[in-house]
């Protein structure tokens, strides 16, 4: 084993801390590869035919890169402080770095970083080489090598090397003191190494720093020599890193290819061919001739379909056929409705699907509805629907057609006329007119309404004025009938005037044709026709005739009498001596009673004298004789018009 001597990357970490700057690396797939550089920051770089490019690539950890290792999709890094993190590595489109996230358990302080097959993570910290084994809790250090590492570690045929300040050097994992010196590289700063693919071949190239630039040394490991320098890169690379560094060739792997019916599109195919995680570039090709990055192809027609796929990382070509399905018509049943505009309403449209209402949806105007929604506001003109399902994948398109209706003229067809029922002497008038689309508007004596109805309209000749939405307009004149008159039943009445204390009261009879008349109402109070009408006071009484339902037929007003009432009253002396002057006994001439009985009596109680009338009095002769002067009594008994009774009982003298 020869003696160590001082490792230049010492000196690599010596100049990082100095300068606090951070770098790191990306690994990608084929002729890719990324780098860590002096400022500890990341690039890309990719070997093409016309020479070597470089890009920036944004990460979540710019500055921190310090080693790097990739496997996959995932960027393990040191930072120069000797922190272990992982990111992930997105390459579609514009590469970066994702999802920075620190590994605590490890610490690995390495300037060396690599990954093998099953994911182990090899690092070196000056000669000592150590292994982070997946699920492991700690690192483990395999042993001293005769070497110091100058920045990078690769896999090659399943052999571990390592860039050393003198060359690239091979490691026994398994024995580290038995490292040897592969291939010299004297007077070569090697800080990165990496491995890339080329047509599915690995190739291995040497980073060797110089100055503010970077050379690309190509190594022949199978015969332990030197092919060249392939150009470089401006900048100065610390670490390098790439997806096949492990030792295994990357290789287009397929991992699934869907077939599904064409969301989008009627009744085609949709294919959507996803590969294992890489992060090359794929570019995806029909036989068509339809080629992309995504491996999503849609509006496939029924039929075979051969598909390339090739890489921008230098992975061999995968070449295979797909079958897209016929894929029937899942239109339903529709059913349509359609209302044209007429005069100046809109139209509508309405799509049905029946029973299977719920699993579609209309889509009119960039805007969704439920199947069988009706569309309203239409004017004349075609209307384009599309029927999807609840996924809004297209079912079918239908156009529909409103063509504008003729506007239909006024056309009246009577006007009706009724008494209103609580005033009297007022009409209703409703004015009917034929089934029309528009709106008409109705004038009748200086009242407008929509309805075509008036009410307490006076009996009279009227001017009707009737104007519709779609522009036409209609005059004609109305009569509308006295039902005071027309309605007015044929009725008589008796009258029984109010007399002394008793009040009036009438009899209405039917005399023809009473016109539905029911009931008499008086002060509130309803009366059957032919029902005596009592305690009317004297005076004009105001009467009501209503049907039965209670509407007004006839109003009349009727005078009540007071007829006269005179009492009975008796002189208390007369004297029948025949001279002419108060010679006969009876009542004030006057009175009229109904009933009268007049009874005089002596003193000894016999009757002298009766009379049934006011009109016929006592002459004072009993038995053709006169009778003496004196006193006699009377007694008398009457009843007046009112119908109340008197009893009298007094005396009376007689004066010769």
């Amino acid at each position: 084993m020869p003696d160590p001597v001082l490792p230049q990357s010492f000196l690599k970490k010596i100049i990082l801390i100095i300068t606090l700057l951070f770098g790191f690396g990306f690994s990608s797939n084929g002729q890719q590869f990324y780098v860590a550089t002096s400022d500890l920051n990341l690039m890309r770089v990719t070997i093409t035919p016309n020479g070597v490019l470089s890009e920036a690539v944004p990460s979540c950890a710019s500055g921190q890169f310090f080693s790097i290792a990739v496997s996959g999709n995932k960027l393990y890094y040191n930072t120069l402080y000797g922190s272990l993190y992982q990111a992930d590595l997105d390459n579609s489109g514009f590469p970066q770095a994702r999802n920075c996230t620190l590994l605590p358990s490890y610490s690995t302080s390495s300037n060396a970083l690599t990954i093998d097959k099953a994911g182990a993570i090899y690092f070196v910290n000056g000669t000592q080489l150590g292994v982070i084994t997946p699920g492991s809790a700690k690192e483990i250090i395999l042993g001293d090598m005769p070497y110091y590492s100058a920045g990078d570690l690769i896999f090659y045929k399943d052999q571990l090397y390592m860039a050393s300040d003198q060359g690239i050097v091979k490691i026994p994992v398994n024995n580290p003191a038995a490292a040897e010196m592969y291939i010299p590289l004297p007077g070569k700063a090697i800080f990165g190494l990496t491995t890339v693919t080329d047509k599915g071949a690995l190739k291995v190239y040497a980073l060797a720093g110089g100055g503010s630039g970077t050379d690309l040394i190509e190594l022949d490991m199978e015969n332990r020599t030197v092919k060249g320098t392939i150009g470089s890169v401006p900048f100065v690379v610390y670490d390098a890193a790439s997806n096949v560094e492990s030792g295994q060739a990357s290789i287009i792997e397929i991992d699934a290819i869907t077939i599904s019916r064409e969301c989008s599109v009627l009744n085609k195919g949709h294919a959507e061919i996803v590969c294992k995680p890489h992060i090359s570039q794929y570019t995806y090709t029909l036989n068509t001739g339809e080629s992309n990055t995504t491996g999503v192809f849609g509006s496939l027609a029924e039929g075979v379909y051969h598909l390339t796929i090739t890489a921008d990382g230098g992975e061999l070509p995968v070449e295979t056929d797909f079958t897209v399905q016929a894929y029937p018509s899942q239109t339903p049943l529709l059913t349509v409705e359609k209302k044209n505009p007429v005069c100046d309403l809109t139209g509508q449209i309405k799509i049905d699907a029946g029973a299977r209402n719920n699993e579609f949806n209309v889509i009119y105007n960039g805007v969704t509805f439920e199947m069988g929604h009706t569309f309203t506001g239409l004017t004349a003109g075609s209307y384009h629907y599309t029927v999807v399902t609840k996924a809004g994948c297209l079912v079918d398109e239908k156009d529909y057609a409103l063509t504008q209706d003729v506007c239909p003229p006024i056309d009246i067809l009577s006007v009706q006329f009724a008494p209103e029922c609580d005033q009297f002497g007022k009409a209703n008038v409703t004015v009917v007119t034929k089934d029309h689309p528009d709106t008409y508007t109705y004038t009748l004596d200086g009242v407008t309404n929509a309805t075509g109805y008036f009410s307490s309209v006076l009996p009279g000749t009227y001017n009707l004025i009737i104007t519709s939405s779609g522009g036409d307009k209609k005059e004609t004149m109305v009569v509308v009938p006295d039902f005071r008159i027309v309605n007015k039943p044929q009725l008589v009445y008796i009258i029984k005037n109010a007399v002394c204390t008793a009040l009036g009261q009438i009899r209405f009879k039917a005399a023809g044709d009473i016109k539905g008349a029911a009931r008499i109402k008086h002060n509130g109070d309803l009366y059957e026709l032919d029902e005596v009408i009592r305690n009317l006071l004297p005076g004009v009484n105001h009467f009501t005739v209503l049907d039965a339902k209670g509407c007004i037929l006839d109003e009349l007003d009727i005078e009540i009498l007071q007829d006269s009432c005179e009492p009975v009253s008796f002189p208390n002396t007369f004297t029948p001596n025949g001279d002419g002057i108060n010679d006969v006994f009876r009542p004030n001439q006057n009175s009229n009673p109904v009933y009268y009985q007049l009874y005089i009596y002596n003193r000894q109680g016999q009757q002298l004298f009766r009379s049934a009338s006011v009109y016929n009095g006592w002459d004072g002769l009993f038995n053709g004789k006169a009778v003496p002067a004196g006193v006699y009594f009377l007694v008398a008994k009457y009843t007046m018009c009112d119908g109340k009774s008197y009893f009298l009982k007094s005396s009376l003298t007689l004066l010769k």
